[in-house]
């Protein structure tokens, strides 16, 4: 019974197989007849993909289908893999104003929109900056989410050129009301490469209640306490001042505190030189007393004496 089975089987795989090559040897004569039909003929230019005109799908095919349009409507309805490198291809070669075309057409697949945006941003940042400014607030082009776009390209913006990000997002009146949040991305992108400038920017946009990553200004804290102290203690929102103040004041006083209050008595003045102090001065006296107060007890200047 088993090898009766194993027989039957057997048939079938060598008649599925004899028909595959039946059926690949009859597209092959076809295919090669049309060649051969068309010899003959002049050749008939492909039509371009013309990405400038409206039509279906954000495309318009030039009259005259050709072949090469047949396959690009087919390319451009595919899905998967296809759809990708299709959609990449036509990236590459595509004006910054032909983008937002091809944006539209990856859809709700946010890695393929993020894959195009990414080579937008790369291409022309500010024409990106501007497109999905206003297809946030007015949908116009039809892009599935202007706003995640929007801040991939702040991020990438901020790597390539912060000090070009930072003069834009403070020139463009769009964002005077920014209830999306795209100044306070900003910040944070420029405070991996200048804090100083990432702060001053903070300020300038007025983002009163937001909160700059700690983390971002523990490192810079570290690295150069004295700027650190002095934009800081520039700030107008005395909660922010305070905390950082305080963060670096921490710092200060673990690795040179008799420097940090030099640097108060000499540079700061007002609520942020009691600020700073009052940091430095805890968290000294909390590591070592007695160099505290013999550190005091040497001092005859009536400023530090006060500080103290």
């Amino acid at each position: 019974m088993t090898k009766r089975k194993t027989h039957t089987k057997g048939i079938s795989l060598v008649l599925g197989g004899c028909l595959g090559l039946l059926i690949g040897f009859g597209l092959k004569q076809t295919v090669f007849s049309q060649s051969v039909s068309t010899k003959s003929k002049t050749p008939e230019a492909p039509s371009a993909i013309d990405l400038t005109e409206d039509g279906p799908n954000g495309l318009e095919l030039e009259r005259g289908r050709s072949d090469a349009d047949a396959r690009a409507e087919a390319l451009e309805r595919s899905r998967g893999a296809l759809r990708w490198l299709w959609l990449a291809t036509q990236a590459e070669s595509a004006s910054p104003e032909n983008m937002p075309r091809l944006v539209r057409l990856a859809g709700d697949d946010w890695e393929l929109a993020r894959m195009l945006g990414t080579h937008w941003a790369k291409q022309a940042p500010e024409h990106m900056m501007d497109t999905l400014l206003d297809e946030a607030r007015l949908a116009r082009q039809g892009i599935a989410e202007p706003d995640r776009l929007l801040h991939q390209l702040i991020r990438q913006w901020a790597d390539a050129d912060f000090h070009a990000l930072a003069e834009v997002l403070s020139g463009d009146e769009r964002l005077v009301d920014d209830h999306n949040g795209y100044r306070m991305v900003g910040v944070e992108a420029i405070l991996r490469h200048d804090p100083a400038l990432a702060l001053r920017s903070l300020n300038e946009w007025r983002l009163k209640s937001f909160m700059p990553s700690r983390r971002r200004i523990t490192a810079w804290a570290t690295r150069n306490p004295a700027q650190a102290a002095r934009v800081i203690g520039g700030m107008p929102s005395a909660h922010i001042r305070k905390e950082f103040l305080a963060t670096v004041g921490r710092i200060w006083a673990g690795e040179d505190p008799e420097a940090a209050l030099a640097f108060v008595v000499r540079s700061m003045t007002g609520a942020p030189r009691n600020e700073l102090a009052h940091s430095v001065i805890t968290h000294w006296v909390d590591e070592d007393l007695e160099s505290v107060v013999a550190y005091a007890s040497k001092q005859d200047d009536a400023a530090m004496l006060k500080v103290l």
